[in-house]
C-alpha cells in the first residue's frame, strides 16, 4: 500500500488537479478530494478503467501496461462516462513509478476546457539527467551529482557554473537544508545566496511552496522517483500563455541511499513550445537505465529464465529474480543476505574460483556447473554471465539454466544406444508407412545388409512372401496403438530365409499418433534357408493351369511399395493442413477408404495364390446360411459402389 507520506503529495498540495494512484491491475488505490466530486463512481473498490467505455477501457489498459514495461509516461483525451459532466474531454496523463518493488501509476485527469488554469504532475523512474534534453542543463546536473556532498573547492567550481544558468536551480541535502542554489533562484525569493544555504525551504518560501515541496521531498526520499509540476501561466501579452517546470531528483550515494536532491524550475513560452527547440523535459523515458541493466523493471521481471546479480569484488549477491528464487528454494531475503560461494558445496569451491576467470562470451552459456539448493539438492546448470556497472557498482549478472533433467537424459539415452547398438536381437525402427529409417549393428551379422543398403528401404521387401500380406495388414495398416507380435520369414541379404519372432511396438507423436514402430525380431533358427520335411528347399511352382503363384506374390510386392509411399505422403500433405475445409477432409476420407479397398484386394489375391499353391488348407464344415448373410450382403453393398452397381435385395 501507498504510504501516508505520499498521499500528500496529491491530497493536500495538489488539490486543484483530479489525481488517482492505481496498481498494476487499474485498482484504485487513491484518490484526491477533486476527482471523488468530479467523478462519483470513485471508490477503492473499483477499477480505473471502469470509469470508460469498453473499447476505451480496452485501449488505456494496453496503453497503461505498454507505459509500465517501457518506462515511459503515456498522454491522451478521453470522454469520461462516469463524470459528473460527460461532455468533457479529459486529458489523461499516467505516470508509471516504483513504490516498494511495485509499480504504481499516478493518473491525472485534467479537463481540456480548463487547461490553461490547470498544472499536471509526472513522476519519472529515471534520474533528471536522464530525461533532460537541454544539454548545458543535463552537463551542470551530472557534475553536480559526481562532486556531492561538496568539498569547498569542488563547491566553488560547480557555483560558478551554476550561475551561468538563465533559471532557478538548487541542491538540498538529506536533510532538505539548501547546500547550493544559483543567482536566479537567490532573485526569486528576494534573497542572496549566503541568506538561502543553510536553511530549509520553510524558513523563507510561503506556507503553499513550503509545504509542496516538503511533500515532494518526502515523495522522492520514500519512492527514489523524480517529480515534475508543470503549471500553465498568463503571459504579459494578452490570451497568451507559458509553461512552468518544476522539477526534483534525488541523488544518490553507491548504496542507492537518498543523500540529497538537485532540482530547477524553466519558463517557456507558446512560441517554445510549438517550435521544434528543445524543451526542458522530454516526455518519453530515456533508455538509458535499461542500457544500464535496470533488472528489476525490465529484465528481471520478465524472464522465464533465472537471473542473479551479485557484486563482482566481493561476490555479494544485490539482485535476484522469482524465477531464480524458486529455483534455488530460497525467499528473497535469505538470498540477498547471501553470496555466490553459497550456492557451491565445500568440494566444490575450486570449481568456482577457476570459473571466476572464464572469459567466455556475453550472451553464450558455459557449464555445466554443480550448484545446491536450499534443501541441499545439487543440480547442474549452465550459466551465461555478463559484466556490467549497476546502481554504482561493477557487477556479474548471471542467467542460469537448470539442465539437470536434460543431462539425465542424455545419459539415458546413452545407455539405451548402447542397448540397441549390442543387443542380439535384430532391431528395426520404421517410419509409419513401413520404411527403414534405423537399424542396429546385429541385422548386418544376421542377415548382411549394411546400414546403407536398409536406409528407407521398405520392411516388407525383406519379409518372406507368405508372410508380407499377414505383416502389412496386422500392423502397417491396422492403426493399431498395442504391441503386436507375430513369426514372420525375414530375407538375408544372399540367399535363403531366417525365421524370426516379431515384437512391433508402435511409437506415438504428441498428438497420441502413430509415427513410427520399433520392430525387434528373435531369431528361432538358424537355418539360412526355409526346408522342406523331406530337407528339400520349398520352390514355387506353376499350375497346371497356368497360373505362376510366385509372379502374383512378387507382383503384390512390386505394387505394394508404391501405394504405400503414395497414401503416406497423402496422409503427410493432410496433416500439415492447420485447418482443413470440408472438401479437404473429404479428399482424405476418400484416400483413406481406397487405401483399405486396395490393401483389401491384395490380401485376397495373396490369398488366392496360396490357396492355389496348396499352401492353405481347407477344412470344410457345416454352417447356417443366415449367420453369415449379413456379411455377404455388407461384402456385396461395398463391392457395388465400388463399381458403380446399384443392389436389390427380396
Amino acid at each position: 500500500m501507498i504510504k501516508e507520506i505520499n498521499k500528500k503529495l496529491f491530497e493536500n498540495q495538489l488539490g486543484d488537479i483530479p489525481l488517482l494512484i492505481i496498481d498494476e491491475e487499474g485498482k484504485i488505490i487513491a484518490a484526491n478530494k477533486i476527482s471523488r466530486r468530479m467523478f462519483p463512481i470513485i471508490s477503492n473498490d473499483i477499477s480505473f478503467y471502469d470509469m470508460f467505455g469498453n473499447l476505451i477501457s480496452q485501449n488505456i489498459r494496453k496503453s497503461i501496461f505498454e507505459s509500465g514495461i517501457q518506462n515511459r509516461i503515456f498522454k491522451a483525451s478521453y470522454k469520461i462516462e462516469k463524470a459528473v459532466d460527460e461532455d468533457i474531454e479529459y486529458q489523461i496523463t499516467v505516470s508509471p513509478f516504483n513504490s516498494h518493488d511495485e509499480i504504481q501509476y499516478f493518473v491525472t485527469l485534467i479537463p481540456l476546457k480548463d487547461k490553461y488554469h490547470q498544472q499536471n504532475v509526472y513522476i519519472y523512474k529515471s534520474d533528471l539527467d536522464d530525461i533532460i534534453q537541454d544539454v548545458d542543463l543535463r552537463n551542470i546536473i551530472g557534475k553536480i551529482k559526481s562532486s556531492f556532498p561538496f568539498t569547498f573547492i569542488g563547491k566553488v567550481k560547480v557555483s560558478n557554473e551554476v550561475d551561468t544558468i538563465g533559471f532557478p536551480i538548487w541542491v538540498k541535502d538529506a536533510n532538505r537544508k539548501f547546500v547550493l542554489s544559483n543567482n536566479k533562484f537567490a532573485s526569486t525569493q528576494e534573497l542572496n545566496n549566503n541568506e538561502i544555504e543553510g536553511r530549509i525551504g520553510e524558513d523563507f518560501q510561503t506556507e503553499i511552496s513550503k509545504q509542496l515541496y516538503d511533500d515532494v521531498d518526502a515523495f522522492i526520499k520514500d519512492t527514489a522517483n523524480s517529480v515534475v509540476i508543470e503549471k500553465y501561466y498568463a503571459q504579459q501579452t494578452q490570451g497568451k500563455y507559458g509553461i512552468k517546470i518544476s522539477a526534483e531528483s534525488p541523488i544518490y550515494d553507491l548504496d542507492q541511499n537518498v543523500i540529497g536532491y538537485i532540482g530547477f524550475t524553466k519558463y517557456m513560452d507558446e512560441k517554445d513550445l510549438e517550435s521544434d527547440n528543445p524543451v526542458a523535459i522530454k516526455y518519453i523515458n530515456s533508455t538509458k537505465k535499461e542500457a544500464q541493466v535496470e533488472m528489476d523493471d525490465i529484465l528481471l521481471q520478465t524472464s522465464p529464465e533465472p537471473i542473479f546479480i551479485y557484486e563482482t569484488d566481493n561476490l555479494k549477491f544485490v539482485e535476484v529474480n522469482d524465477v531464480a528464487l524458486k529455483l534455488y528454494g530460497y525467499k528473497r531475503e535469505e538470498f540477498l543476505q547471501m553470496d555466490l560461494t553459497d550456492l557451491y558445496a565445500p568440494e566444490d569451491i575450486q570449481t568456482l574460483i577457476e570459473s571466476s576467470t572464464d572469459k567466455s562470451t556475453t550472451g553464450s552459456f558455459s557449464g555445466p556447473w554443480r550448484h545446491k539448493t536450499k534443501p541441499g539438492k545439487s543440480i547442474l546448470v549452465e550459466i551465461s554471465k555478463s559484466s556490467v556497472t549497476f546502481r554504482g557498482k561493477e557487477v556479474n549478472i548471471n542467467v542460469v539454466r537448470d539442465v539437470t533433467e536434460k543431462l539425465e537424459m542424455e545419459k539415458k539415452l546413452k545407455s539405451y544406444k548402447a542397448t540397441f547398438d549390442n543387443s542380439n536381437d535384430l532391431i528395426f525402427l520404421v517410419d509409419k508407412s513401413g520404411f527403414i529409417t534405423h537399424s542396429n549393428d546385429r541385422v548386418k551379422v544376421e542377415l548382411g545388409y549394411s546400414k546403407s543398403d536398409l536406409e528407407q528401404k521398405q520392411f516388407l521387401s525383406i519379409v518372406s512372401d507368405e508372410d508380407r500380406a499377414n505383416l502389412n495388414s496386422m500392423i502397417l495398416q491396422s492403426s493399431k496403438k498395442e504391441a503386436t507380435t507375430l513369426d514372420v520369414g525375414i530375407k538375408k541379404s544372399s540367399s535363403g530365409i531366417i525365421q524370426a519372432h516379431l515384437n512391433a511396438i508402435p511409437i506415438l507423436d504428441y498428438k497420441d499418433q502413430i509415427d513410427s514402430y520399433n520392430f525387434t525380431l528373435t531369431t528361432l533358427n538358424s537355418d539360412a534357408n526355409r526346408s522342406s520335411s523331406s530337407g528339400q528347399t520349398v520352390v514355387a511352382a506353376s499350375s497346371k493351369e497356368g497360373l505362376d503363384t510366385s509372379f502374383l506374390s512378387n507382383l503384390f510386392h512390386e505394387l505394394l511399395t508404391p501405394v504405400n509411399v503414395i497414401i503416406g505422403f497423402a496422409h503427410e500433405i493432410y496433416d500439415n493442413i492447420e485447418n482443413p475445409n470440408a472438401e479437404q477432409r473429404e479428399a482424405a476420407e476418400i484416400i483413406q477408404e481406397n487405401q483399405k479397398i486396395l490393401i483389401h484386394t491384395m490380401d485376397t489375391a495373396a490369398e488366392y495364390a496360396s490357396l492355389h499353391a496348396n499352401k492353405i488348407s481347407v477344412s470344410p464344415t457345416n454352417i447356417k446360411f443366415i449367420e453369415i448373410l449379413d456379411d455377404i450382403q455388407s461384402n456385396t453393398k461395398k463391392s457395388c459402389a465400388i463399381e458403380r452397381h446399384r443392389v436389390f435385395l427380396w
